[in-house]
């Protein structure tokens, strides 16, 4: 049995789809197929057949190479350039090319009527060309014949019309002939037919002489053929036309080719027409058979492509319910598909072709019944010519269908043999559905199973996606419910410990005498410091989780940040009775980072030992540069870590005293956090810890800067807080803007002891009178306020400047660790630095200092 070559995918054409392959099998027709080089690459069983192959192996390389083609004589060979599948491919397509192939098995030459057209990709590039072949040697074979006999019967004809009388012999051989003779005047009046005329009308001669021929031919004829005398009686040329005549002994129309020849007088006008009608009616129906074919090879092809390409239910349906009554001629069709609701109830879906579809509703119902169900199909295909005469059908009609007589139902079944619904087509003429329209019906239902699997597949994917999406929309506004909560949670916090620390600095610089009062202070103020660590460590650990962890990296120097961060531990070491020893030979470490953060990482790993040493221990840290990286290294003496904790040692909320009696506080999060910015800095961070007693030891490991990496824009004032206090603000106005009695009261009473002349507003309205009356020479204002925030004030006060023309007002924003975004915002609505709560006197008193002392 014959096989296609290797699977392939010409064009959009699946060749590599097995249905679509066994389908063309079923064609009577030759299909070749060749790719964009001119090799072939496929053929059907007819077109094996067609080449005497009567093995699986097809010969792949060029046509006329492999095969012997020759010109419709069978005798000429096609040389490589002309044959007809070169020609559709080189000029797009081929129509009605007649050649003759020698079959290899030694069986006659076969001659083929072909039409071809190249295939395209999707992207518009040649894919290749296809080639379908119907064999005609029959026809051709009698066509011979007939031209034989049809061209003694023109020869006799001739003369027998160019005589004055016919003589007996003359005429006995015209009637013999089975085609038609002719002889018309000069304006086409029929003056004389021969016999077979009137054995194939079975009309007298004065219902056919001058003009009553009309009558037998085909009404849709009638006006080409009055177009075709005219034509050729005014060019005074040759008459061709092809139409249609009734035979009267099989009640139908066949086709003839009608040929005339005008005959002229002395004077050179026109005396007469002679001429002949040739039956053509096998050569006709071979050529509107090949149509045919190609019409619904072409409309199959539609239908798989629109199966792989259109994945929504209905349209793909409707694509299907059209092909169906396209391949067929129905009058209308419908196709039911069965769906189950997520409630679990089964609802019909349909598609209507040829009807309005809300016509066809009054029909349908909520779902379909009788011949139109689903589950009428579901036993096999059902087709009837006459259903009217079909008892076991015609009861099951319902009522409002239009005229029905011609009916054929084909199921559409899954891969596990359950009906997903049923294609049905009708129409108002008896026996108007072939067995091979049923196999074409077939062949599409085969495709809509596959559509409606990929559907489903489809909706399924979609359900998933916004699923997926409402998760998301939900986690989104968790996220953004939780930064909001954490926001409000930080001012509140922040708000008292704000006053705590501010009037504990202030008692601390002007309390001198009691040790008992001073002792007290100390505790006070740093374990509002340490308070408000905490609430620095949960927002930054919310941060880190958010993925919202903004960096300002700028080139710092690591040793500076080391004793930054050992100075501001100074009063815990002092308490603790625990030194901490620097260990630093180098004479700058620089790396790229966000010098706030580092500091943070530094003073959480530092923090932490001295939280574990003992009294009279000791605490080291070191820098060194370890290849192209810096070792920050802390450790201590003390506690150490067990061996079991240290996988869990940098997971945030884990202590390894969990317990309520512990000894040492805290959330957890310290060396989480520094081990998140580390690795956001592009760094790495580990532990070390023989055990328990034997202390532990920190790294950080973090890239040199090579000095190539950009730096951020920093808008906001750096400041050495060791050096503010001694900072004198005498004679500074400034304008302090917050809602809060407790803030305003510290901020007033720290700005006078440093000798600023400070003015208080709850509110951005206050603030505006205010300025209106006397402008300071700093504004200090606080962003979460109530009705008007800090964001309102700044944008009023940069719009009246402008519209006044004056200087701008210096002006620092008071905030509670906002988001990457809010930071910079701070700076774009115009505020010219900011001082982040709570606030420390000596870097507020800096930064007022650095932005008016100028």
């Amino acid at each position: 049995m014959h096989q296609f070559a290797e699977p392939t995918t010409l064009g959009n054409l699946p060749l590599d789809n097995g249905f679509f392959r066994a389908m063309l099998d079923q064609f009577a027709e030759g299909v070749i197929a060749c790719d964009a080089s001119g090799r072939i690459r496929y053929f059907n069983r007819a077109a094996a057949v067609l080449h005497g192959l009567d093995g699986p192996a097809i010969a792949l390389g060029l046509w006329p190479s492999q095969y012997d083609l020759l010109h419709a004589d069978g005798v000429s060979p096609y040389d490589a350039d002309n044959f007809p599948l070169m020609r559709a491919l080189r000029d797009g397509a081929v129509h009605d090319m007649k050649f003759a192939i020698r079959p290899r098995n030694g069986k006659p030459i076969v001659t083929v009527l072909a039409r071809g057209q190249v295939l395209m990709h999707a992207d518009g590039e040649v894919a290749g060309a296809m080639l379908i072949m119907s064999d005609i040697s029959a026809q051709v074979e009698v066509g011979k014949q007939r031209f034989a006999r049809i061209d003694a019967v023109v020869q006799a004809s001739r003369q027998i019309f160019q005589v004055s009388s016919l003589g007996d012999a003359a005429g006995d051989l015209v009637d013999m002939s089975p085609q038609i003779a002719w002889k018309a005047d000069a304006n086409g009046a029929i003056t004389h037919f021969t016999n077979y005329w009137y054995r194939l009308t079975n009309c007298r001669p004065d219902e056919s002489l001058g003009s009553s021929y009309l009558s037998m031919v085909h009404p849709d004829d009638r006006e080409r053929l009055k177009d075709a005398w005219n034509d050729a009686s005014s060019r005074r040329e040759p008459l061709e036309v092809e139409l249609r005549l009734m035979s009267a002994a099989e009640q139908e129309f066949k086709w003839f080719l009608v040929r005339g020849v005008p005959r002229f007088d002395y004077a050179g006008s026109i005396d007469h027409w002679v001429g002949t009608a040739i039956d053509i009616t096998l050569c006709k129906n071979s050529e509107m058979a090949l149509f045919e074919h190609v019409r619904m090879l072409e409309e199959l092809h539609h239908v798989s492509a629109s199966v792989a390409s259109e994945l929504r239910l209905e349209p793909l349906m409707q694509v299907v319910t059209d092909a169906a009554v396209g391949v067929t001629g129905a009058q209308f069709g419908a196709f039911f598909h069965t769906v189950s609701s997520a409630e679990g109830h089964d609802y019909s879906l349909y598609a209507v072709s040829g009807l309005p579809r809300a016509a066809f509703a009054q029909v349908a119902g909520e779902g379909s019944n009788g011949i139109l169900s689903p589950e009428f199909a579901a036993s096999g295909i059902r087709r009837s010519d006459d259903i009217s005469a079909d008892a076991a059908l015609s009861r099951d009609i319902p009522n409002g269908l239009p005229p029905l007589r011609s009916y054929l139902a084909v199921p559409v079944y899954g891969s596990a043999g359950e009906v997903y619904g049923a294609i049905v087509l009708g129409h108002a003429l008896a026996g108007r559905f072939s067995e091979r329209h049923s196999r074409m019906v077939e062949s599409i239902a085969m495709q809509a199973s596959v559509g409606i699997v990929n559907s489903r597949l489809y909706e399924m994917r979609e359900s998933l996606l916004e699923s997926e999406r409402i998760a998301r929309a939900a986690a989104e506004r968790e996220s953004r419910l939780k930064e909001e909560f954490l926001s409000a949670v930080s001012h509140e916090l922040r708000t008292p410990l704000n006053s705590i620390i501010g009037w504990s600095t202030i008692l601390a610089r002007s309390h001198h005498g009691d040790p008992l009062l001073a002792k007290a202070i100390a505790v006070i103020e740093r374990n509002a410091k340490a308070q408000a660590r905490l609430v620095d460590d949960l927002l930054a650990m919310g941060g880190i989780i958010a993925g919202k962890m903004p960096l300002r990296m700028s080139h710092v120097d690591l040793l500076r940040l080391v004793r930054e961060a050992a100075e501001s531990l100074r009063p815990l070491t002092e308490s603790l009775g625990v030194r901490v020893v620097l260990q630093m030979k180098l004479q700058e470490a620089i790396v790229f980072a966000d010098p706030l953060r580092m500091h943070q990482v530094i003073w959480n790993l530092l923090s932490n030992a001295l939280k574990f040493s003992q009294a009279g221990a000791a605490v080291t840290v070191s820098v060194a540069r370890e290849s192209e990286r810096f070792a920050l290294r802390v450790a201590d003496t003390g506690r150490g870590i067990a061996p079991e904790f240290m996988p869990y040692l940098f997971d945030r909320f884990r202590q390894e005293d969990g317990s309520i009696a512990r000894k040492h506080g805290g959330l957890g999060l310290g060396l989480a956090i520094a081990k998140a910015l580390v690795e956001q800095h592009g760094g790495a961070i580990s532990a070390h810890s023989e055990g328990i007693g034997s202390g532990a030891e920190f790294t950080v490991l973090l890239p040199e800067s090579d000095g190539s990496e950009v730096a951020e824009a920093d808008n906001e004032v750096d400041v050495d807080g060791g050096e503010a206090l001694e900072l004198d603000l005498a004679g500074i106005r400034v304008l302090v803007v917050d809602d809060d009695d407790a803030m305003q009261a510290h901020l007033r009473e720290a700005l006078i002891q440093a000798g600023a002349q400070v003015t208080v507003a709850a509110s951005v309205r206050t603030a505006l009178d205010m300025l209106a009356r006397e402008v300071p020479e700093i504004l200090l204002s606080d962003i979460a306020m109530p009705v008007e925030d800090g964001f309102d004030l700044i944008r009023k006060v940069r719009a009246l400047e402008k519209q006044q023309g004056i200087a701008r007002l210096p002006a620092i924003a008071l905030f509670d660790l906002p988001a990457a975004q809010d930071r910079a915002r701070i700076f774009r609505a115009g505020f010219n630095a900011s001082v982040t709560k709570p606030v420390d006197t000596a870097e507020l008193v800096a930064v007022i200092a650095s932005l008016t002392l100028k």
